[in-house]
């Protein structure tokens, strides 16, 4: 798939609830930073690249799975169920 056309796609439908943003490198070593504090619990690359966009941008991260509230309370982690 195209990644504009996806991007484009998916703003769509959404409005304003969404924004796409770029993984880039500063949310890239960040992830890979997060990899021992996260391994015990399991996260994948794509969890790591989830809490590394939240911390970059100093945003809260949702999350339905309850091992990341296990995560330090800085990351301020928001359990959606």
């Amino acid at each position: 798939m195209d990644p504009a056309v996806e991007s484009t796609r998916l703003r769509r439908p959404l409005g304003q609830l969404l924004t796409v943003v770029s993984f880039d490198s500063r949310q890239a070593e960040e992830a890979a930073n997060l990899r021992p504090l996260t391994r015990h619990l399991g996260l994948s690359l794509g969890d790591r690249a989830c809490l590394a966009l939240g911390l970059t941008l100093g945003l809260p991260i949702l999350a339905a799975d309850r091992s990341w509230d296990q995560l330090p309370t800085d990351y301020r982690i928001e359990l959606i169920r």
